[in-house]
């Protein structure tokens, strides 16, 4: 009987180690770090977690279809705007 409480109980702590783990990986920190923060003191990992600022991610850019002069401009004409005619 104490086996399956504690097999229960361990399967719970890497359940909340998991989940703040997830919350760290969400606003920009390191999972591992936080998996095994969040093993050892999980509701204060997860109570630093909601007091940290998130970081922002990098913007994906935008693609989009380059006519050839385009192309032209930007290798062989001024870099700068303002240099253009």
């Amino acid at each position: 009987m104490e086996f399956v409480f504690l097999m229960a109980l361990i399967l719970i702590s890497f359940r909340i180690a998991s989940a703040t783990a997830a919350l760290a990986e969400d606003i920009g920190k390191r999972y591992w770090t936080w998996l095994v923060l969040g093993v050892f003191l999980p509701l204060v990992a997860i109570g630093i977690l909601f007091c940290l600022p998130r970081k922002r991610k990098k913007q994906a850019t935008e693609l989009r279809a380059v006519e050839n002069d385009e192309i032209f401009d930007h290798l062989f004409i001024a870099k700068h705007p303002k240099q253009r005619a």
